[in-house]
């Protein structure tokens, strides 16, 4: 699944790099930026609120029913259904509407033709609403069947079009920074493409799920089924989310605002440059990480099995960070390279307000990741209240910031300050997470896990200064489109480099692990590979590989090994019974050495 993602998001960045080549971090781009998150918003409703929060736990329940679940989860479906296509005609119908909710006047008074460029476009992207909408409940079906990898490939085919989209044109109109000179064919050629991208991503999964067996038959009428229960979960987890899409566009306007259609400043299109930069090691790993183990977690609360929740829930604490941590910091020590050689259309001004807004964004990156955690958590217990304040704790710092960018900072701080404003509310939300989870399980070894955490920043700090020294002694190659991928290598050589000894001198075992099991696992098949050619060129035999006896991993019980039983927690008898199991092996994800620390 990780790999699908990583493929996903170096064609996304291709898409980026593209896009910056068309319009860079203009008022066109700012324009089609307006136009395109309004359906991903909405998406993120859809996909949050109505089938991440609701499917996965009910299906991973109906599963246990004597026809596996097939009756109630087309019940389901078709519900989920109905909801997301009235959601996306009444989107489609209200474009102009929501486009001029989101756009700030004052922007629009120095941009003629952004605000008409916007309409046009949010036609064309808003049909997504419903294509965004297939995708998250057919994925979350193969998900609760155990079929993780086409759900994550599947983005990369709608990065594919969209990508023909802008190499059409790009040769066909070349740069196109201005809004008041774009075409009808402009429009219908990005719009379109856009938007196709994304049917594909949806409609690509209807064939993995018939393959695996699974039959939609439209089932009406949903009385006597348990929709009550659904429907309350749903109301908070809408809540919480209809809070963050309000807050996101909030925050949009306000981006747009304090540019106010100055150049030199940051602007909505920056904010999306760093956002997409800031997100890649949360989606790559932490949601990889955790959308493994949500079917496995919404099983644990099912089966009333308090052990298996607390290892679950400790995995997604310390395996993600082994690697979120480091990227997230290296993203502000060899910030500039990567956005020099991402966004080569960028010129120097503009790649400068990406980096701080990225900076500001990365401090934040673990806290904003655990995020990811606590709401599979809730979710799987089926516990929307408690989400959904937690929610508000987390945006309530967003909307600060938002607040005093737009009414007390200068124009060049107000995205910086934004992005800041996410990272304060992802640490509140994250430290009150932790406190409930340790009440509702009793103690995992939190200590070890924190001390982990410290280890892993310190030498990820240490490693970005070195990097950092390398971009200014390679200053010079920064305004070169060719060199700038030089200096991005030499840098992140020597932050992975300063890195791994660091953490041979902190003793962090995960790291240290990963990378003796990765060289280990390279030497084995380049010994095999090389074995292989000397047969073929002698005529004999190739020689057996040794069988390399598995490391028992200090987090996580092994197959027929009893896990270990936790202290008795007499608050939690209504909830969670004290009777621990084996763990499953299903619950342990690819990332097995990043178990071990210290």
């Amino acid at each position: 699944m990780a790999f699908g993602t990583l493929g996903s998001r170096v064609l996304g960045f291709v898409r980026t790099y593209l896009f910056a080549q068309v319009v860079a971090a203009s008022v066109a781009a700012d324009a089609f930026t307006q136009a395109n998150n309004l359906p991903t918003q909405l998406f993120i409703i859809i996909s949050t609120g109505i089938v991440n929060g609701v499917l996965i736990p009910q299906i991973t329940k109906a599963m246990r029913q004597v026809d596996g679940g097939q009756d109630f989860i087309n019940r389901l479906l078709t519900l989920a259904l109905l909801v997301i296509a009235g959601m996306a005609l009444v989107t489609t119908l209200c474009t102009p509407w929501l486009i001029n909710l989101i756009v700030s006047a004052k922007a629009n008074a120095g941009a003629p033709g952004y605000l008409h460029l916007a309409v046009l476009l949010g036609y064309w992207c808003m049909p997504q609403v419903f294509f965004y909408g297939l995708y998250a409940v057919l994925g979350q079906v193969l998900n609760a069947r155990g079929h993780f990898t086409v759900y994550a490939w599947a983005p990369a085919l709608a990065n594919v079009v969209q990508i023909a989209g802008l190499v059409w044109f790009w040769v066909q109109w070349g740069y196109q920074p201005n809004a008041a000179t774009w075409s009808t064919s402009m429009i219908v050629v990005l719009g379109g493409t856009t938007t196709g991208g994304i049917a594909l991503q949806a409609l690509w999964l209807i064939w993995p799920l018939y393959r695996d067996g699974f039959r939609f038959r439209p089932r009406f009428g949903w009385r006597g089924y348990g929709f009550g229960d659904i429907s309350r979960m749903t109301m908070w987890t809408l809540a919480a989310v209809l809070v963050n899409v309000l807050t996101s566009l909030f925050i949009s306007w306000v981006a747009t605002a304090t540019r106010g259609g100055d150049a030199a400043f940051a602007g909505n299109a920056s904010q999306q440059y760093a956002y997409s930069l800031f997100i890649l090691p949360h989606s790559l790993i932490m949601v990889s990480i955790v959308t493994a183990l949500f079917p496995a977690m919404a099983d644990a609360w099912t089966t009333h099995d308090t052990g298996r929740m607390k290892a679950l829930v400790k995995q997604g604490l310390i395996q993600p960070a082994v690697l979120i941590i480091p990227a997230s910091i290296a993203l502000i020590g060899i910030g500039m390279p990567i956005i020099h050689t991402l966004y080569g259309g960028l010129n120097s001004t503009e790649a400068l307000n990406v980096w701080w807004v990225t900076a500001a964004y990365a401090i934040g990156t673990w806290p904003f990741g655990i995020q990811a955690l606590r709401q599979r958590y809730y979710f799987a217990m089926q516990n929307g209240w408690t989400n959904f304040w937690l929610v508000l704790v987390q945006t309530a710092a967003q909307l600060a910031a938002a607040l005093i960018a737009v009414w007390r900072l200068p124009g060049q701080y107000g995205v910086t300050a934004i992005a800041l404003g996410q990272t304060v509310g992802a640490v509140a939300a994250t430290v009150i997470f932790l406190i409930l989870v340790h009440r509702d399980l009793g103690s995992f070894g939190f200590a070890g896990i924190v001390g982990l955490w410290v280890k892993l920043t310190l030498a990820s700090a240490v490693a970005a200064l070195g990097g950092w020294d390398v971009t200014q002694m390679m200053s010079f190659a920064a305004s070169s489109r060719a060199l700038a991928p030089l200096m991005l290598v030499a840098s992140a050589g020597v932050f992975c480099l300063v890195f791994y000894m660091m953490s041979l001198m902190l003793a962090i075992t995960p790291v240290t692990s990963l990378v003796s099991r990765t060289v280990a696992r390279l030497l084995r098949r380049g010994a095999k590979a090389a074995a292989g050619q000397t047969a073929g060129a002698t005529g004999e035999a190739a020689l057996p590989r040794a069988t390399v006896a598995p490391v028992p991993h200090a987090d996580v019980p092994q197959l027929g090994e009893a896990a270990p039983m936790p202290p008795p927690q007499p608050w939690l008898s209504a909830r969670f019974s004290a009777r621990v199991e084996p763990q499953d092996p299903r619950d342990v994800t690819s990332f097995r050495g990043l178990n071990q620390f210290d």
